[in-house]
């Protein structure tokens, strides 16, 4: 029973590191490589030139699995530019314009809510048929 119990066979990898699943082993080893090879390009490789790299020093990864253990190291290449351009800055302290159309987001009573969606429902319906 105790070769099944995820419990014991967690403390038996910890005791024993050849134990563990392959893949975590060749994880281990691929991280030393991509934090070598991003470290050695000034921090600029993204996960497809470490790839490349990789490759071109004789290891075989492929390049999802490059990304994968990146994104956990979180290692990320140079971007160019921003992701996004902020183009108005709100000032806290500004008036804000007045309600024009004059909306009334407030329900005194639950009924009153109900009846007016069921209303709406009943036109929605009628123009449809």
């Amino acid at each position: 029973m105790h070769g099944r119990d995820p419990y014991f066979r967690q403390r038996a990898r910890q005791g024993d590191p050849t134990r563990r699943p392959a893949r975590s082993r060749r994880d281990d080893e691929l991280r030393a490589a991509i934090q070598r090879v991003w470290d050695d390009n000034q921090h600029v490789y993204g996960p497809r030139k470490v790839w490349k790299q990789l490759r071109c020093e004789g290891h075989r990864v492929a390049r999802c699995t490059v990304e994968r253990l990146m994104r956990d190291m979180g290692l990320k290449g140079a971007t160019r530019g921003r992701a996004w351009v902020v183009t108005t800055r709100a000032d806290a302290a500004a008036d804000r314009a007045a309600d024009l159309v004059d909306r009334r987001f407030d329900c005194h009573r639950e009924r009153q809510r109900q009846a007016f969606q069921s209303q709406r429902h009943q036109v929605v319906e009628s123009a449809m048929s």
